[in-house]
């Protein structure tokens, strides 16, 4: 289907490369031998095409790369024209002819095959915005932050509609990034969220210092705007998405590194040993996995033992009374006194 379309695109760049060096006013020797011509140049478009893979296409997935391979085909395709016309007509056509049918052909190529990549782009984001998806700024403006765009809008059933960027680089504000504008600075990120009814900001910028995602993050608080972050486990991948976002750890806004656990120093430390784990331990869980896996005998809490005299079965209650029965036990003193003999003292009960 895609071949089909490029010969056709094919043919169509040679008539008009021809009409456009002539004024339309083609000279009849030309015109005669277009009819030779034309096999010759669709055979070596679909020869060069295939050549270089072109013709197995994703249309969602293009990208730079792509592109480069569509414009090294109709530079390899041109290549073979101009050779194989000069042995059929008689001194060849004008040069200029080879020029713009290379121009004509080569965007032609590339138009069929990333024309359904904008459209899909386009229909996206108007089935997220009729969706109601979250107006969303990203803060950051370098790679991850262009992989995570890249998702967004890729996405149909997105839950963030991509309004823009904002960067800590004066540079790049009016620039634009996979297709979106950088709107601005950080600081000027509450006037950004008013002006433009954003409700979501993702921080895909992992150079912050903690001070400085804790005044982004005050600066949402005011808007009432919800923040999402990438982890700092993920700023080093080389593919993001939409679901590794999550909320504001407490890691996250640490005036210092996270701590990071030796592995081997742990393993030598409880290896061939017993280890008891207190609950007092802020974070067991990395030495626990740790340790289950270098000693098999590691216990978190001690197994209590059927001889152990503080294991043994607490005392059963006695049964409850009723309001009936309490006031009946707390009058039947107080009888028994009335009907002792009068020589008795009373009895303090």
């Amino acid at each position: 289907m895609i071949l089909s379309l490029d010969v056709v695109a094919t043919l169509l760049a040679l008539h008009l490369a021809v009409w456009l060096r002539f004024d339309g006013m083609v000279p009849a020797p030309y015109l005669a031998a277009l009819p030779a011509v034309l096999p010759l140049l669709a055979g070596a478009r679909i020869v060069s095409n295939m050549a270089v893979g072109i013709h197995r296409w994703s249309f969602r997935l293009a990208g730079l790369p792509d592109a480069l391979r569509v414009v090294t085909a109709g530079l390899v395709g041109t290549l073979a024209f101009t050779v194989l016309c000069t042995q059929v007509v008689p001194g060849g056509m004008p040069r200029s002819v080879y020029v713009l049918e290379f121009f004509l052909a080569t965007a032609s190529f590339g138009a069929l095959r990333f024309a359904p990549r904008a459209g899909l782009r386009w229909l996206g984001k108007r089935a997220r915005t009729k969706a109601g998806a979250a107006r969303t700024i990203i803060v950051g403006s370098g790679d991850a932050a262009e992989l995570l765009a890249r998702d967004l809008q890729r996405s149909s059933d997105s839950p963030y509609a991509l309004v823009g960027f904002v960067s800590e680089d004066p540079s790049l504000v009016g620039r634009r990034l996979d297709g979106s504008r950088v709107l601005g600075l950080v600081r000027e990120l509450p006037e950004l969220l008013r002006r433009y009814c954003v409700t979501t900001v993702l921080l895909a910028d992992q150079g912050q210092s903690a001070a400085r995602r804790r005044q982004i993050l005050d600066m949402c608080a005011t808007c009432r705007a919800r923040f999402k972050i990438i982890p700092a486990a993920l700023d080093q991948i080389e593919r993001l998405s939409v679901a590794m976002l999550g909320d504001v750890a407490p890691e996250d806004l640490l005036p210092r590194d996270s701590v990071a656990f030796d592995e081997a120093e742990i393993r030598a430390l409880v290896c061939g040993r017993r280890a008891l784990v207190t609950p007092t331990c802020a974070n067991p869980s990395p030495f626990c996995g740790l340790a289950s896996d270098t000693a098999p005998r590691t216990s978190s809490t001690p197994r209590p033992t059927s001889t152990s005299p503080s294991w043994s079965k607490p005392p059963t209650r006695p049964p409850r009374t009723t309001s009936s029965e309490r006031s009946t036990s707390r009058a039947w003193p107080t009888r028994a006194v009335r009907q002792g003999s009068s020589s008795s003292p009373p009895t303090r009960l």
